[in-house]
């Protein structure tokens, strides 16, 4: 390396002696491929000079550690494509099965509860549902009442908009239970 060392005008040369080691830089070699032997400890220290050649009756084999490492690496890359392949049809088929199971199990879940509602006090749909979005008293003391997407439930969410409605005659007691998504 041809490093020309200047003395700035007030430098001490104790300064400039650190400023040069600062610049110095370590070259170290590039190790090789290890190599791996199989056979008999006789054969691999004989094979290590020069002029000798395995009978072809000793099991004798050298393997280059760069050969290995590039089949480990290709073994590495193709077990990862075949993982980011897996891992994209599960999201782009996944997804949508998922979403389709919460969505029957949301349907399961709402008839159910509906079922459930049929003959109860309105007072028991407030308590599963929360207080309605909108209520109307009708002619008699008919009462409906109507929840879009009831926050705070134990019913399974999905991307689509509920909505509940109940009818109640006048004594409170539910007469229709009913729900629809949009």
């Amino acid at each position: 390396m041809n490093e020309t060392q200047r003395m700035c005008s007030g430098a001490t040369p104790e300064a400039m002696a650190w400023a040069a080691r600062a610049t110095r830089v370590l070259v170290l070699p590039v190790p090789t491929g290890a190599m791996t032997r199989t056979g008999s400890k006789t054969a691999s220290a004989t094979a290590s000079c020069s002029g000798f050649k395995p009978s072809s009756s000793e099991d004798f084999t050298v393997t280059g550690y760069q050969d290995a490492s590039h089949y480990e690496q290709a073994m590495i890359e193709l077990i990862t494509l075949f993982s980011f392949l897996v891992i994209l049809w599960l999201v782009l088929v996944g997804k949508d099965a998922l979403l389709a199971w919460k969505i029957r199990r949301r349907r399961r879940f709402m008839d159910a509860m509906m079922g459930r509602l049929a003959g109860q006090d309105l007072q028991e749909a407030f308590q599963l549902l929360g207080y309605p979005r909108e209520m109307e008293t009708g002619s008699g003391g008919t009462q409906m009442c109507v929840w879009k997407d009831p926050e705070e439930t134990p019913i399974p969410a999905t991307p689509e908009l509920l909505i509940v409605t109940i009818v109640a005659d006048a004594a409170g007691t539910i007469t229709k239970a009913g729900w629809e998504t949009r």
